[in-house]
């Protein structure tokens, strides 16, 4: 009888977990306190964008990052998605690393803005209802 009860109580928990655990966590992104910093402008030193990514990674799981380019006419260039794959979880914590971008050569001069935004899938809530987070502009002067 008491085995029985324990079995019950378990899947209860298990499924409770599974049902709550998603909708508790659904507005959470894989990382926090996120900075974006421009390490080298383009045309000046190259032809790309390179800036520093810091951050506290919280959560290892799959994560798409939607990219795109503003440039000073307000003329938008969406840059392909990158999928990536659950860090191993001793990959969680501070993490700082340089990030190169090819910017297109028809953007007009003056300041233009590169946007990312994270799309989460650590749920099946957040793969049925993605749920986008935003990371901080990225600002830079483009000069010929």
């Amino acid at each position: 009888m008491m085995k029985r009860i324990f079995t019950i109580l378990s899947v209860a928990f298990l499924v409770g977990y599974y049902l709550i655990e998603p909708v508790l966590t659904y507005n959470q992104s894989t990382s926090e306190n996120v900075s974006m910093a421009v390490v080298a402008e383009p045309f000046i030193d190259s032809d790309k964008l390179v800036y520093r990514w810091s951050g506290d990674l919280v959560k290892s799981c799959e994560v798409s990052i939607r990219r795109r380019f503003v440039d000073s006419a307000g003329v938008v260039t969406s840059l392909i998605s990158h999928n990536f794959d659950p860090l191993p979880v001793g990959s969680l914590g501070a993490i700082s690393y340089e990030v190169a971008i090819s910017v297109p050569f028809n953007m007009s001069e003056g300041v233009a803005t590169y946007q990312a935004t994270e799309i989460p899938k650590c749920s099946w809530l957040q793969r049925m209802f993605p749920k986008s987070f935003d990371y901080p502009e990225v600002k830079f002067t483009v000069t010929r």
